[in-house]
């Protein structure tokens, strides 16, 4: 099995064992490294002239799926050693994420993109057909603050328990739902809080796997929590918390109340002046009820930016990766008591353009 580590990607893996394998997405293809006993290894870079911006693997058939900004979706068959191209977005669309779901037996492939589009394959990425709905739903309100200001689709979710229900988070544009697997969405208002200083900036949504009806959501403004589907919303945390700019969001699956968040203090636009993150971890016990941070062993302060996270588990094992915008990936095996530096070195793994801003100086 592979752990993916991208900034639109699947971040969860469950399996009898820790997998020995960890797939990265940087700003310079995939790096692929396996485990040697408590450390990582570099066996191999591919798809170096892309910049990779999601990352999803099917366990089925162990095939491992990569999407670039720069155009084109592309397949590993062969442990993530290699990439073959497949079927790319359709023309002038960025490819920012794809989702792997298994419905029925047969894999079921998702990517959404910029300008927001969200697309379909059932035959492994080879041929895609848009589902139109979403982009229906486009309003002149729908926007991004870097030029071009195009918004995009920027990460998904798949209900575990109806493969049917379909989450989509549009930055910026608002949260919508499809109940019949993409074919037609409605939109989720009540997720922007009436003191929302970023508008509808949407950057992922959470499913707790014992309780579908319960999500999480993270955006420009700090984190929200639905009990009912998403019909309405409570605010766990705003920009006033250390993880004031929250993307990475993981519940872990062994215990639902267990949550782990990671982020800027504040939101890109102040990094182009501070050239810092400022970036944390940060772990609830009680389902978003109160949090502590958990960086030790992390850079103090982490001046880049934490852009992907992923979980791994087994009964008794767990790995808990990241990585940020200088190129490193630090794990953690003790469910975020203790960080230890994974990887170094690797191009910037980054959502976009951020790792711009947070160049050393």
């Amino acid at each position: 099995m592979i752990t993916c580590l991208s900034p639109n990607g699947s971040t969860t893996l469950i399996g009898s064992a820790l997998p020995d394998r960890l797939a990265v997405a940087t700003a310079e293809g995939v790096v692929l490294a396996e485990r040697r006993g408590e450390n990582w290894e570099v066996v191999s870079r591919s798809l170096t002239d892309r910049h990779i911006s999601s990352l999803a693997y099917d366990e089925a058939t162990n095939s491992l799926f990569a999407c670039s900004y720069d155009g084109g979706v592309f397949v590993s068959s062969d442990d993530g050693m290699s990439f073959e191209a497949r079927a790319e977005a359709p023309d002038g669309y960025q490819a920012f994420t794809i989702a792997a779901v298994r419905v029925a037996g047969a894999l079921r492939l998702y990517l959404g993109t910029e300008p927001v589009g969200l697309f379909l394959s059932s035959d492994g990425a080879t041929s895609w057909s848009e589902l139109e709905a979403i982009a229906a739903l486009r309003s002149d309100a729908w926007t991004f603050p870097p030029p071009p200001h195009e918004a995009h689709l920027k990460s998904l979710a798949v209900d575990p328990l109806g493969a049917d229900s379909l989450y989509a988070c549009i930055e910026q544009g608002g949260l919508f739902h499809s109940d019949d697997g993409g074919a037609t969405f409605v939109e989720l208002p009540n997720v922007a809080m009436p003191d929302d200083a970023s508008g509808k900036d949407i950057h992922r949504i959470v499913i707790d796997p014992s309780r579908p009806e319960r999500l999480y959501c993270t955006g420009g403004d700090g984190v929200v929590w639905s009990d009912d589907h998403g019909a309405s919303w409570s605010r766990i945390h705003s920009r006033s918390y250390a993880v004031g700019y929250p993307d990475a969001l993981i519940v872990d699956p062994r215990d639902p109340a267990r949550l782990f968040l990671a982020g800027a203090t504040d939101g890109p636009g102040s990094w182009q002046q501070s050239h810092t993150a400022n970036a944390h971890v940060a772990m609830s016990s009680d389902g978003g009820a109160s949090w502590t941070l958990v960086d030790t062993g992390l850079p103090d302060p982490l001046r880049a930016n934490i852009e992907a996270m992923s979980f791994a588990c087994a009964a008794a094992a767990s790995s808990l990766v990241l990585a940020t915008t200088d190129g490193d990936v630090y794990e953690s095996t003790d469910e975020g008591a203790h960080w230890h530096l994974a990887l170094e070195g690797l191009a910037p793994i980054s959502k976009g353009g951020h790792f711009r801003a947070l160049s050393a100086r």
